[in-house]
């Protein structure tokens, strides 16, 4: 926790900005094993921008500045697959992250769709961390929202000491050390949307560097019993494959070969993939 609170507070708004313009599409599948083919899973876009706090809202533009009230905005949009042929369902998603520079105050939304067929079930999520004011510790509050029901459902914490926002949670790996020599550990709380229930949850991260071509490892476990997603990283942060606790392996695509190799697979791909 003191390496991941000494990690956080030297991220600067310059930083940060060096971030804007990043736009990475990724594939998401399980390798071929035991008499089984290669699987695709889903794929994503991440994109960064500088934006004001309007830009979360889905409908706007994710680059969206119209006032003073700057930060970086992170989007998010993927589809992933469930099921097995012929009753596969896709489902769909779209979020933003946005954070001011001093990673003070941030908020987020989410959207995701579940499609199959003509049939569809929508949910959201909205999540606001404010910052501290006098008299009043910082607080996250996120309600989940059934928009076929509207329904929702409402939570809210303490935002703990050293705490991981959801925007620099998608940076990470471009922010941590390249000086490191031996491997050195990071823990931060963040928000954890992964299980059924959300939760604050204490991550631990393992950075090491690995080979001769300044490239790096690293070992995420999201909770103290969750299996290890392990990830190799580019010396200027780009990732190589990351491979998740199932052995499913997550890898950087273009555009093209994505829609090419769902093509050929008898695949859609959705709106995102256009």
């Amino acid at each position: 926790l003191e390496s991941g609170q000494e990690l956080l507070a030297g991220i600067t708004p310059q930083t940060l900005r060096e971030q804007i313009g990043l736009s990475q599409w990724f594939r998401f599948y399980k390798p071929a094993g035991e008499g089984l083919p290669e699987t695709e899973r889903g794929y994503s876009c991440l994109s960064v921008f500088e934006a004001s706090q309007g830009a979360v809202e889905l409908k706007n533009s994710p680059d969206l500045i119209s006032g003073s009230d700057t930060g970086l905005l992170v989007q998010i949009r993927g589809r992933v697959i469930f099921g097995d042929k012929p009753n596969i369902y896709y489902y769909d998603s779209e979020a933003r992250y946005w954070m001011n520079w001093d990673q003070t105050h941030e908020i987020w939304a989410i959207v995701g769709t579940q499609r199959q067929g003509e049939a569809e079930a929508s949910e959201s999520e909205t999540g606001v961390r404010s910052a501290a004011t006098p008299g009043a510790a910082p607080r996250i509050s996120v309600t989940k929202t059934d928009l076929s029901t509207r329904t929702s459902q409402p939570f809210e914490w303490d935002v703990p000491e050293v705490y991981l926002s959801q925007t620099l949670g998608w940076l990470l790996p471009r922010l941590l050390p390249r000086t490191v020599t031996t491997p050195r550990e990071f823990g931060y709380y963040f928000y954890n949307l992964t299980n059924s229930r959300p939760q604050i949850s204490l991550r631990s991260d393992l950075w090491e560097p690995v080979g001769q071509d300044g490239s790096f490892r690293l070992t995420t476990k999201l909770t103290s019993d969750s299996p290890a997603v392990v990830s190799v990283y580019a010396k200027d942060g780009t990732l190589i494959r990351r491979v998740h606790g199932d052995g499913s392996i997550t890898e950087p695509t273009t555009l093209d070969d994505l829609r090419k190799l769902w093509k050929s697979k008898g695949l859609s791909v959705s709106k995102t993939g256009q």
